[in-house]
C-alpha cells in the first residue's frame, strides 16, 4: 500500500518576522529579502534555486530559523534527505517547543525508513500539540508500515477525532479496523473517506479490498475500476482487479 505523508511546511512566522524588521539591521532586512526569495522559488517548483536563495539567507543571519526550516523543506523534495536532517535538526536546537519542527524531522526519518526515530520525532510533536493532526497521522502510517495496526488505528482514531473531515484519515482507519475483523465499523469509515473526497482513489481501493477479503466479488470489482479510472498507472490497483476476475471466473 502507498503511505503518503503529511509533510508541513509553514510560512506564516516569516510575515510576523518581517512586520518588525525596522528594528533589526540591514543585513538582518537583507536576510529576511532571501527568505522571501526562496520561499517564492519554492512555490514555483525550484527547489534548487531556493536552496541557494536560504543559503544566502543564513550566510547574512545564521539566526534566522525560518531559512534551515524552508531550505529543509527544499532538500527533502529533492529527496536530498541527509542535508533535510541537518537543517531540521539546526530548527529543533534553536526551536525546541516547535511542534512542527520534530514533525518535519519525523517526516525525513518515516521516508528513509527510521521507524523508530520518526516515533520518537512524532511523540515529541504530539507531546508539545496534543491536537497536532499530522503527527497523529505521520504517526499512524509509520504504524501501518511496521505492520503494528492497533496503534495505527488508535492514532487514526485521534487524528479523526481532531479533524472529522481528513479523508485520508478515515480511510485509513477504516482500513486498520478490517484487519481487526471489524468488517462493518472498517465500511463505514471508507465510505466516509469517499463521501468527504469522491476523487479519492486509494479509497476505492481499500473498499475493493473489504469486499474482495469478504468474497463480495461484484462490489469489490467496481470499486477497483474506479480505482483505476482514477490512477490507472498503480501496480496495486491492476493486481487486485486480476484477482477479482479470477474469483469471478470462477462462481
Amino acid at each position: 500500500m502507498m503511505l503518503r505523508y503529511f509533510v508541513r511546511f509553514a510560512w506564516s512566522v516569516i510575515f510576523l518576522i518581517g512586520a518588525n524588521c525596522s528594528a533589526h539591521s540591514q543585513p538582518f532586512q537583507t536576510a529576511l529579502e532571501k527568505l522571501e526569495t526562496g520561499n517564492a522559488l519554492f512555490r514555483q517548483g525550484d527547489y534548487k534555486s531556493a536552496i541557494d536563495a536560504y543559503s544566502q539567507a543564513i550566510e547574512l543571519d545564521t539566526n534566522l530559523v525560518q531559512a534551515y526550516n524552508n531550505r529543509g523543506n527544499a532538500y527533502f523534495r529533492l529527496n536530498q534527505f541527509i542535508n533535510a536532517l541537518l537543517d531540521y535538526d539546526e530548527v529543533v536546537k534553536r526551536t525546541p517547543k516547535d511542534a512542527d519542527a520534530y514533525l518535519n524531522r519525523g517526516n525525513v526519518y518515516a521516508t528513509i525508513g527510521d521507524h523508530w526515530r520518526a516515533i520518537r520525532d512524532y511523540n515529541k510533536a504530539i507531546q508539545l500539540n496534543p491536537k497536532h493532526e499530522e503527527a497523529y497521522y505521520n504517526r499512524a502510517l509509520t504504524y501501518f508500515s511496521l505492520k503494528n495496526y492497533l496503534k495505527a488505528r488508535e492514532d487514526m482514531a485521534q487524528c479523526v477525532q481532531v479533524n472529522p473531515s481528513n479523508a485520508e484519515a478515515n480511510n485509513y482507519l477504516g482500513i486498520c479496523l478490517y484487519f481487526e475483523g471489524k468488517v462493518a465499523e472498517a465500511l463505514s469509515y471508507i465510505e466516509k473517506a469517499i463521501a468527504l473526497a469522491p476523487q479519492y482513489a486509494e479509497a476505492y481501493y481499500h473498499r475493493a479490498t473489504v469486499y474482495y477479503g469478504e468474497h463480495m466479488w461484484q462490489q469489490a470489482l467496481q470499486d477497483i475500476e474506479k480505482a483505476l479510472q482514477l490512477a490507472p498507472n498503480i501496480a496495486e490497483y491492476n493486481a487486485l482487479k486480476k484477482e477479482i476476475e479470477k474469483q469471478l471466473q470462477k462462481n
